[in-house]
């Protein structure tokens, strides 16, 4: 059953507690015994960093600020840590402060070019960039970023460029060019998240053929992430062009899309070794129209680079086989499986007879959708260290099916989130037994999309939770 409340810890309800009396206050007054010429603000940045960031946190963790002002009175030049909510454009003031900062998420918010600037000119200790849905920001903020001659970038020069090792920029305006400019400038980057670094790069190694002396960009870059488009058709060669620049890759992405093959994913084969292995569709992706398949291209990088393998997600492939990768990945710590179709109906003696495969003794995210056959289903819930589990789509999954997992011993016991999407055959006793499971540390429960599940289900959990004092939540999930 899920633990008891247990008082938090002395920083967070210190910040809490503070938090509460500047949001109350908005620093209009302050106690009688503050003589006249202390500065309020001081008395904030007097506090240990570690109290301070968290609350910051504790602002920035809603996403809305009541009021705009309250980051410009807290900011200080200890932080090392800093979330945006929200951006305004008069944040830029704050960033000559920010010389100490090392990580940076100014994740979805509508932050543009400007800010970039200001970033490569104060912040030149910054290790982590996320704009990861800044739609605003562009190849121009980038150049600004890296100090590249560009108009209007004066004098002042970028010390960023030597100790940046992360940079997210998914889903904004940044292109093929952006990305070659933060490749060839930002000369500690080891993770550069974009759907575009495999042309960028593809393009680059085109280039080194002409360049004088040859090869100008060969194995130049430390990129470990590596990610092909949702949203273009793939161009011939392009991974094996891309790795002859970068073979310190280690995680990668595949989009399945029209022209790509197995004797591309093969490339792969070439990399020093492979942690995280996942292959989604793409958004111009056609049922019946991929020509990756599991035997031919997943296998035998499994067989490379499976007992390495952390991170293993399929979508869309035919002919999945669970015993190869059981055989191949024993050190799985998370599996996704979406949309496959073939033989995992064909595999269903191998978890029937009684000597079943080993499972997977480091597995702790387990993700499934749409039906897995109920011998297989109930083998990926024995593993012993799972922590979070989602299942959508399942109609095979049954109150039964929990019921049995959960009298094993050593099955769930580190479950911290469960989450249900569209599982019609999970009723409330399916749940009920699933709180009241003896030793899991369960903290979440998201159920949504099951018709089987009612409104007066919601309203018995919480009132048992609250009559226990569980730090559980059963929430309807929202998408």
């Amino acid at each position: 059953m899920p633990r008891v409340h247990e008082i938090g810890s002395l920083v967070k309800l210190s910040a809490d507690c503070i938090r509460k009396s500047v949001d109350k206050n908005k620093y209009a007054g302050y106690p009688l015994e503050v003589k006249p010429n202390v500065d309020a603000n001081a008395l904030i940045h007097e506090l240990p960093v570690v109290l301070l960031e968290e609350i910051i946190r504790s602002f920035t963790s809603i996403r809305q600020l009541i009021d705009a002002n309250v980051l410009v009175r807290l900011i200080t030049e200890k932080l090392q840590h800093l979330s945006f909510p929200v951006y305004y454009d008069g944040y830029l003031k704050l960033f000559p402060k920010l010389g100490n900062l090392l990580i940076l998420n100014l994740e979805n918010t509508v932050v543009g070019d400007p800010c970039l600037q200001s970033i490569g000119i104060h912040c030149s200790k910054l290790r982590s960039l996320d704009l990861t849905h800044c739609r605003n920001v562009t190849d121009t903020g980038i150049q600004w970023l890296c100090n590249v001659d560009y108009p209007g970038l004066g004098n002042e020069k970028s010390g960023l460029c030597e100790t940046i090792k992360k940079l997210s920029i998914l889903h904004t305006g940044v292109t093929q060019q952006g990305i070659q400019v933060a490749l060839t400038h930002l000369q500690s980057l080891n993770i550069l998240e974009s759907f575009d670094i495999l042309e960028a790069l593809a393009e680059l190694a085109s280039s080194t053929i002409a360049s004088k002396p040859p090869g100008l960009y060969n194995d130049k870059f430390s990129i470990s992430t590596l990610y092909t488009s949702p949203d273009k058709p793939y161009l011939s060669n392009s991974l094996c062009l891309a790795l002859s620049l970068c073979n310190s890759v280690n995680l990668v992405l595949i989009h399945l899309t029209k022209g790509l093959k197995d004797s591309d994913l093969l490339c792969l084969m070439s990399l020093k070794v492979l942690r995280k292995l996942k292959i989604f569709k793409s958004n111009i992706w056609v049922p019946n129209d991929t020509e990756i398949t599991f035997d031919g291209g997943v296998a035998p990088l499994l067989k490379v680079f499976g007992r390495s393998l952390e991170t293993l997600a399929l979508e869309c492939l035919d002919l999945i086989r669970i015993s190869t990768i059981i055989d191949f990945c024993p050190n799985l710590k998370f599996l996704g499986i979406r949309d496959v179709t073939g033989s995992l109906e064909n595999e269903r003696h191998l978890f029937q007879s009684e000597k079943k495969p080993p499972v997977f003794k480091e597995l702790k995210q387990l993700f499934c959708i749409l039906d897995v056959p109920v011998d297989i289903l109930l083998f990926l819930l024995s593993s012993p260290s799972l922590e979070h589990i989602g299942i959508s789509c399942c109609d095979v999954l049954t109150d039964e099916i929990l019921l049995e997992t959960i009298k094993c011993q050593h099955r769930l016991n580190n479950l911290k989130k469960f989450e249900l999407d569209k599982c019609d055959s999970v009723t409330k006793r399916g749940i009920d037994a699933l709180l009241r499971n003896g030793c899991n540390p369960l903290e979440i429960i998201d159920i949504y999309r099951c018709k089987n599940i009612v409104d007066k289900n919601y309203a018995d959990w919480n009132s048992l939770i609250a009559n226990k004092n569980w730090n559980c939540k059963v929430t309807r999930k929202s998408k």
